[in-house]
């Protein structure tokens, strides 16, 4: 049986550090640690992309003296955004669930703790799964069940800090605004398929003017929404189109974000964000999504604000009033 050499490099790891565990053990422990490393790399490339953030590094979760981690427990990062009002440090503690979170006592009142201790705002990035959507909460929004502290979705995305402090954003793509795509036949179908060429390739304004280039971006963002398909078919041709529907062209930067990276793929978060490199800004993606809006592709953009807003925010709230 050929083994990966890769795997020769951790048993070698494992016999230099005298660890002593069993192989399943360090099986699990590793795919704890693929699902876990992962979603904080690739939060720590969103902020960075979204421009805001000026500083995101991990704490060390080493900490002692032992019986501390009955009383403390040290979040995933330390992060500084800009703003208005000047500088915003921050602890973010980076998750990835389904649905709702839940915590029991001693984790989040640990975390609090911590947070309480150091004298800075404590906030969960919170990637849900199902969704694909990117949540950066107050811990304060954590409500008290019965055992658990909960965080529910509904309330997570009212209160949302992304926009506000990441500087996220929302692209609203025009209803009727689609791909429309062409095709000559060149054979009829049979089993092995049929045979085809492309004349014609455009995009169409929902007002039905023609164009024929998406820039910044925008395409990868536009093929993240839900279209309806719609196929016509002659004797001699098929014109497929990829129409934005009344209510489903909405985007937001961080879901269209992963997009951008279609090319290189099979690259990890680690990867990519070593690498830092950005071939579309979120500034590439205003201007766009203002240049689309004149081919009535776009209907805008907008910055949403929480519900609540934490007593850290609110010179920044403040600030933002006077600028306006």
């Amino acid at each position: 049986m050929s083994i990966d050499p890769a795997i020769y490099r951790i048993y070698e790891a494992c016999e230099q550090t005298g660890w002593k565990g069993d192989p399943e053990t360090l099986a699990t422990a590793l795919k704890k640690l693929n699902y876990g490393i992962p979603i904080e790399d690739e939060f720590c490339l969103l902020v960075s992309w979204l421009g805001r953030c000026t500083l995101i590094h991990g704490l060390a979760q080493q900490q002692y003296p032992p019986e501390s981690t009955k009383h403390f427990q040290v979040p995933d990062f330390f992060a500084v955004f800009e703003s208005v009002a000047g500088p915003i440090p921050v602890l973010i503690e980076v998750k990835s669930k389904v649905g709702k979170l839940s915590w029991k006592p001693d984790y989040y009142e640990a975390l609090k703790r911590y947070g309480e201790t150091i004298g800075l705002p404590l906030l969960v990035a919170w990637k849900e799964r199902r969704s694909r959507f990117w949540l950066l909460v107050d811990i304060s929004r954590f409500a008290k069940a019965e055992r658990n502290y909960n965080l529910a979705l509904s309330d997570a995305m009212q209160n949302n800090l992304l926009s506000m402090l990441a500087g996220d954003f929302l692209i609203e793509f025009a209803p009727g605004f689609g791909l429309h795509l062409h095709f000559r036949k060149l054979s009829h179908a049979d089993e092995n398929g049929a045979r085809g060429v492309v004349e014609e390739a455009y995009f169409q304004g929902a007002e039905g003017e023609r164009f024929t280039t998406l820039k910044g971006g925008l395409w990868p963002f536009f093929m993240t929404l839900d279209v309806a398909s719609e196929i016509e078919e002659t004797e001699t041709h098929i014109h497929q189109s990829f129409v934005v529907m009344d209510r489903c062209g909405s985007q937001f930067a961080h879901r269209g974000f992963p997009a951008l990276f279609a090319a290189r793929k099979s690259k990890r978060w680690r990867g990519l964000l070593e690498e830092h490199q950005f071939s579309v800004r979120p500034e590439d993606l205003l201007e766009a999504a203002r240049e689309a809006y004149e081919h009535s592709a776009t209907k805008g953009f907008m910055r949403l604000m929480p519900q609540n807003i934490p007593p850290f925010l609110e010179r920044v709230k403040e600030a933002m009033i006077r600028s306006a």
